[in-house]
């Protein structure tokens, strides 16, 4: 499947958007991802 945000495209978004996400592109983090194979997290 192609993905709808292409590499290098810029990306606007809204913050605290009242309503339902659902069928929407959202930006998200996860603070407490470690990649076990070298042991560290990624850098910010």
């Amino acid at each position: 499947m192609e993905p709808m945000i292409k590499v290098g495209d810029y990306c606007l978004f809204r913050a605290n958007v009242a309503g339902s996400r659902q069928g929407k592109i959202v930006p998200a983090q996860h603070r407490d991802i470690r990649d076990l194979d070298a042991l560290t997290t990624p850098s910010r």
